[in-house]
């Protein structure tokens, strides 16, 4: 597994803040360093935990659509920037 995307969809038996928590505890685990996007379909309660997802510097999106378009941006970043060092080597030569 090279990145993660989360998709959360808000429940009566589930609080999202906690669901929240948890993620965010996943991801400060040391051993862990990929990319993660979050997305969290619900009402108000879903509103509050992407706030706190996103101050804990963890994208949340309100649809599973943008959470998979922001990590294929972060892929297509990360290409980019081995493109362009992969042709400063060659012009070094």
């Amino acid at each position: 597994v090279h990145a993660l995307t989360v998709l959360y969809c808000q429940t009566a038996v589930t609080d999202p803040l906690k669901v929240a928590q948890s993620i965010v505890d996943a991801v400060r685990d040391p051993g862990i360093r990929k990319p993660i996007t979050v997305a969290m379909i619900g009402g108000v309660e879903s509103y509050e935990a992407m706030k706190y997802l996103t101050k804990n510097k963890i994208p949340a999106y309100p649809t599973p659509e943008r959470a998979a378009a922001a990590m294929a941006s972060i892929y297509r970043y990360v290409r980019l920037q081995h493109y362009v060092a992969k042709r400063l080597e060659v012009s070094k030569i």
